[in-house]
């Protein structure tokens, strides 16, 4: 996915990188049912990388509640992202048990 981004030199919407994915994939992107499913899978695939640094997102001012994509101006390194840490939150109790 992160290609994608490397390759263009504007900012993308969800739909065009679907649509790009699917492209690339093989898929067929004249179906309304398969692009909405891909679409629900790309949305948590750039949430994904924007809570990790990589992407960064702001709203299309010509498009309803659209959102542009684009490369983070400063990614995270490898060395400053720690997947793991989220595990060594102290875990809340369960309730009922």
């Amino acid at each position: 996915m992160l290609d994608t981004f490397r390759t263009t030199t504007r900012p993308l919407t969800t739909r065009e990188v679907t649509c790009v994915l699917m492209q690339h994939r093989g898929l067929n992107t004249g179906d309304p049912k398969l692009v909405r499913l891909m679409q629900q899978r790309v949305v948590a695939c750039l949430g994904h990388w924007k809570r990790r640094g990589y992407l960064a997102s702001t709203p299309a001012n010509d498009l309803k509640g659209a959102l542009l994509w684009r490369l983070a101006d400063k990614p995270v390194t490898d060395a400053s992202y720690d997947p793991h840490a989220m595990w060594d939150r102290p875990s809340l109790p369960l309730v009922g048990r």
